[in-house]
């Protein structure tokens, strides 16, 4: 499809969330779980084209609207390619909408062997955010074989 923009009031962030049950030199950043922000830092309300959502139910679709680029290629969540009858989300003034996405739910990734620290930007239409974690294969391979037979990436 074709780039869908988000104007200059609309911020996009991430943030690593920490993992249930940390382990030194494994985990420190968590296990590949981020949580995604939108926010509308304007007065007025703001529609996002890049930002779909379900026009009967309203559900934002974040696995139709954000994919990742590594240095391996861009590579799309689960959920991604199934949804229909989509229109824009509209943010009234201020407004922010969230989410947590698993990153090893992402497939046609190569995952590091050994220790690594994973850089990944989150792109919603023209905007990015950046994030990162350390890949430690012995602790988080049974992870993402497990979160890759998941038909989402999102998290409750």
């Amino acid at each position: 499809r074709p780039l869908l923009i988000t104007s200059d009031d609309i911020a996009l962030t991430c943030e690593p969330v920490q993992a249930a049950h940390v382990k030194e030199y494994k985990n420190p950043d968590g296990d590949g779980v981020f949580k995604l922000t939108v926010k509308n830092n304007s007065s007025r309300p703001v529609e996002i084209p890049a930002l779909l959502r379900d026009s009967h139910t309203k559900t934002i679709l974040w696995e139709e609207s954000v994919f990742v680029i590594t240095d391996a290629g861009n590579h799309f969540f689960p959920g991604h390619g199934q949804a229909r009858d989509v229109e824009p989300t509209l943010l009234e003034p201020n407004e922010s909408v969230s989410t947590k996405l698993d990153t090893l739910t992402l497939h046609d990734l190569s995952w590091p062997q050994g220790g690594w620290r994973l850089h990944l930007r989150f792109c919603l239409g023209d905007k990015a955010t950046e994030g990162s974690y350390y890949y430690f294969t012995d602790h988080h391979e049974p992870i993402r074989k497990n979160a890759q037979k998941k038909s989402s990436a999102i998290v409750n």
